[in-house]
């Protein structure tokens, strides 16, 4: 599993600065901001990762965390995966996550329950 915080090279540990989430990637330094936002906008939880970090880990891990039942849970294709589902079937949270390519590109048909959602 990736580490929650990446840390930068030697010279900058030495400095002080090991425990900012800063990730190297192809395009240079970056940063990631993880979240979970009620209906309004505000957040609820945060985290900060390297830039490097999957968007679906991160995710399962916030929404580990939290009373989830008969919520919904609104995300885009990037937390489509098997145990973000299973999670959120388990909290007994209704997903409203959009279908991700691989699943569109193969024609596989996912069933969604949209029961008690008002």
């Amino acid at each position: 599993m990736p580490r929650l915080c990446a840390f930068t090279s030697m010279d900058r540990a030495q400095k002080g600065q090991s425990q900012q989430a800063i990730g190297r990637s192809r395009g240079g330094l970056s940063t990631k901001i993880h979240a979970i936002v009620d209906a309004l906008g505000n957040p609820l939880r945060f985290e900060l990762t390297g830039g490097e970090a999957h968007d679906s880990v991160q995710g399962y891990k916030l929404l580990q965390a939290m009373k989830l039942t008969m919520k919904q849970v609104l995300a885009d294709r990037a937390y489509d995966t098997n145990a973000i589902r299973a999670l959120l079937d388990e909290k007994q949270a209704i997903s409203v996550i959009q279908v991700g390519k691989i699943v569109e590109r193969f024609n596989i048909t996912i069933e969604l329950s949209i029961e008690n959602v008002i």
